[in-house]
């Protein structure tokens, strides 16, 4: 003999409150909450899919351009900045400057020399952060991907994706999803519209 037992909701401060409570005091069947939040879910994983190849080409693209621009830049100016310093120091070891202007351009030489390290070190920490940003949201839309295939809702998916179900009404459910600002700072940062 099967036997089905059917799962209901309901606000437990609205049953607490009693009269005074502004929550419905209706039982919403789970079923019905559950596809509410599994039809969401579908929508979140499919702009999560786009958004995925969107990030994913403009982070090749922005790797390329940075890479070529800034580091490799910033590394030549490095290496003749320090050619310019051995240049200098030969100089005065052959007696062609005197040691007070030697010391006054090795010291305005290594200043250069430092701000430019730091700008390459900063360049670099930039690369790195936005690696670290693109792998994080890499994981997010692989994850995405893998449960786009599934037909119904399971724990793994809510875990992985819902913060929390708000129900108001039968009519009325919110439901907060653990990446919805990384979404909109994903669309925002890589202009894109769904």
């Amino acid at each position: 003999m099967d036997v089905t037992v059917d799962h209901y909701y309901y606000c437990g401060h609205g049953r607490r409150g009693g009269k005074y409570s502004k929550c419905s005091k209706e039982q919403l069947p789970a079923n019905k909450i559950e596809g509410e939040v599994f039809n969401s879910l579908k929508n979140v994983f499919h702009v999560l899919k786009y958004l995925g190849k969107k990030v994913e080409q403009q982070h090749k693209q922005q790797l390329q351009l940075y890479r070529e621009q800034d580091v490799i830049k910033l590394d030549a100016e490095i290496k003749m900045l320090k050619a310019k310093k051995i240049r200098q120091y030969e100089a005065y070891a052959e007696g062609k400057v005197s040691r007070e202007i030697y010391l006054h351009e090795k010291q305005a030489l290594t200043d250069k020399l430092n701000i430019l390290i730091t700008e390459r070190d900063s360049a670099e920490d930039k690369k790195t952060e936005k690696i670290r940003q693109y792998n994080e949201i890499k994981e997010v839309t692989d994850l995405a991907e893998e449960f786009l295939g599934e037909k119904e809702l399971t724990k793994e998916m809510v875990d992985a994706f819902v913060e929390t179900v708000y129900v108001y009404t039968p009519m009325q459910v919110e439901i907060v999803f653990k990446f919805e600002d990384e979404m909109k700072l994903m669309m925002e940062k890589y202009k894109l519209e769904v």
